[in-house]
């Protein structure tokens, strides 16, 4: 019996030793933004006769489909915006003439990055952002 106690033990050390002498790789977790947040807007245009650019904006994408847009030395906008995937839309109305719509789209990833946009009423401007927050 003490033998058999004795081989036991002798295995569950030796089981214990092995587990814990395992260097173990730390897990680094890459960061998922969603939607939702503050973005940093950069807008230029390919059209010679505008002027000279980047422009910037800032948006935010609150949840449900709310947004706010506010363009520096233009006008402060809301709007709606949709998700299909990775294709992002965004309906803005100037608050101060809701005549003036625009429409936006542009590819989402949740690496914190808006890439490929441009605005439907103008197809010289292309636009992208970063998530701030």
């Amino acid at each position: 019996m003490k033998f058999k106690l004795l081989i036991f033990t002798y295995i569950f050390s030796s089981a214990l030793l092995i587990t814990s002498s395992c260097k173990k790789e730390a897990v680094v977790a890459t960061p998922i933004y969603p939607i939702e947040g503050v973005w940093n807007l950069q807008y230029d245009s390919k059209d010679p006769n505008a002027p000279v650019g980047p422009f910037y904006a800032n948006l935010i994408l609150e949840p449900g489909g709310t947004l706010y847009a506010e363009f520096p030395a233009a006008a402060k906008f809301k709007g709606t915006y949709t998700l299909n995937n990775t294709h992002l839309t965004m309906n803005l109305i100037n608050l101060d003439d809701p005549s003036n719509h625009l429409v936006f789209q542009g590819e989402f990833n949740n690496s914190g990055k808006l890439t490929n946009g441009t605005v439907q009423e103008d197809g010289n401007i292309f636009w992208s952002a970063t998530r701030e927050n």
